[in-house]
């Protein structure tokens, strides 16, 4: 079915002028871009860990308990109320061991 409604919808939008075409069209865009909000923030850090890098992580690592506060303050502001959880995770040279190119760690909360 998911195939179909974007077939659907890619046929009317070549002709989007027509009111039954512009309505297939808003339908389609409406369901796609449907969000559902949550009262919990969620940050993915991701930290350039590649050798060229290696002083700015060691700042950026630094700056972690800072961006924690702001960001907190930030997701108050806009009603996000029940905490902040945070991943960090880290890419790395291509030459690295395969198992090392991108690392993550889980999410923690700030309760």
């Amino acid at each position: 079915p998911i195939h179909k409604e974007s077939l659907n919808f890619l046929r009317a939008l070549k002709n989007v002028s027509k009111p039954t075409n512009l309505s297939i069209v808003k339908a389609y865009l409406e369901k796609s871009n449907r969000v559902v909000f949550s009262k919990k923030g969620r940050v993915l850090l991701l930290l350039d860990g590649t050798c060229s890098m290696s002083s700015l992580f060691t700042k950026a690592k630094g700056k972690v308990f800072e961006m924690f506060d702001r960001l907190g303050t930030v997701l108050e502001d806009v009603g996000i109320d029940e905490g902040v959880e945070l991943c960090v995770a880290v890419y790395r040279n291509y030459n690295s061991d395969a198992r090392l190119l991108l690392e993550k760690g889980p999410w923690c909360s700030n309760a």
